[in-house]
């Protein structure tokens, strides 16, 4: 049999299928095989994880793969050996998020520079928050400065 791919929630294919009947199996549950990893399928991936003591992460992965191997019944290995023998299984993964880069602001001052003043620009990092704003995303800026980056920045038309 081929390597078994990382499910996790919003995982949808074949394997999900192979994986949801192998839950109805050992757990003796009646879980839709829908082929879609969702909210249910991953409360009985969790129920099994900690049947088996493994570590309740609601992924299955080698670990999670390597119990439902040795638990599932003669009955459903043959099932599970049919259905990744004779078709191509497939998996479709969510895609992840990318993790939000800071960035770095120049800051130059309104005022012209004098001589006794002269020109002073700061840098400083701004880091992207992870709370979104109807706007867009919310900056965190050192001394609790909130800069809103990206949407729609304009004013909302009419009486307020």
């Amino acid at each position: 049999m081929s390597t078994k791919p990382l499910l996790t929630n919003g995982s949808r294919g074949t394997w999900v299928k192979l994986l949801q009947q192998s839950l109805n199996d050992i757990l003796k549950i009646k879980l839709e095989t829908d082929e879609k990893f969702g909210d249910e399928t991953e409360k009985a991936v969790r129920a099994l994880q900690r049947k088996g003591n493994l570590l309740d992460d609601g992924k299955v992965g080698p670990n999670t793969w390597g119990y439902i191997d040795a638990n599932v019944s003669l009955a459903q290995k043959i099932k599970n050996a049919a259905l990744t023998t004779f078709t191509s299984p497939t998996v479709t993964n969510p895609t992840p998020k990318p993790a939000p880069v800071p960035a770095t602001v120049t800051i130059i001052p309104s005022k012209p520079s004098t001589p006794t003043t002269p020109d002073k620009t700061s840098q400083i990092t701004v880091v992207p928050s992870q709370q979104k704003s109807d706007d867009g995303m919310i900056w965190l800026i050192g001394g609790g400065l909130v800069l809103a980056v990206a949407g729609s920045m304009g004013k909302k038309k009419g009486r307020r």
